[in-house]
């Protein structure tokens, strides 16, 4: 009986352990993870290391284009609008003029967990791809209630809207 009560023991100190161990890690981890950015917070990354962060007042700061733009949806719910904001294009230039041209692909993260992947060259198109902020001249309504924004990517160029990323968090350089 002595023996089964110590290995018994033993088995609660170990799951105790795991429980904390396993707790740790996810609380390191959640602070990389893009669901922890609000939106008004745009990543630009390569290689897992962060390039630059811009904040939604200094992406409203860059030179804007406005573009109307008809968008499908698969749901019944297309969009038709005049969208302000910035070229990726201009974005990534600033952050670092060698990204368009040793970069093949660039993926676009939103703060739900979904991403699309964006071609060198429909970046380089640079009224293709725009980080908005506006529609029909009213900032985006932020994700949690019910908007796109405060950031999305809209490309120009697509008919339907698969990746038009709402709630855009960061974009991953490859």
């Amino acid at each position: 009986m002595k023996k089964r009560s110590i290995k018994m023991r033993y088995i609660v100190i170990a799951a105790i352990l795991l429980l904390a161990v396993a707790g740790t890690a996810a609380f390191l981890n959640s602070k990389d993870r893009p669901e922890e950015n609000n939106g008004e917070l745009l990543t630009i990354s390569r290689d897992g290391a962060i390039l630059a962060e811009y904040t939604l007042e200094q992406i409203r700061e860059m030179p804007s284009k406005s573009m109307e733009a008809h968008l499908s949806s698969g749901k019944g719910q297309d969009e038709d609008g005049v969208y302000t904001g910035v070229p990726l294009l201009y974005i990534l230039n600033q952050t670092d003029e060698a990204l368009i041209q040793e970069c093949t692909r660039f993926i676009a993260k939103a703060g739900d967990a979904f991403s699309s992947v964006l071609s060198q060259e429909d970046v380089k198109e640079s009224e293709n791809v725009l980080v908005v902020y506006e529609k029909d001249g009213e900032a985006l309504k932020h994700f949690d209630d019910g908007g796109a924004g405060p950031m999305r990517i809209m490309v120009i160029g697509d008919t339907y809207g698969n990746r038009s990323t709402q709630f855009l968090v960061e974009i991953q350089c490859q």
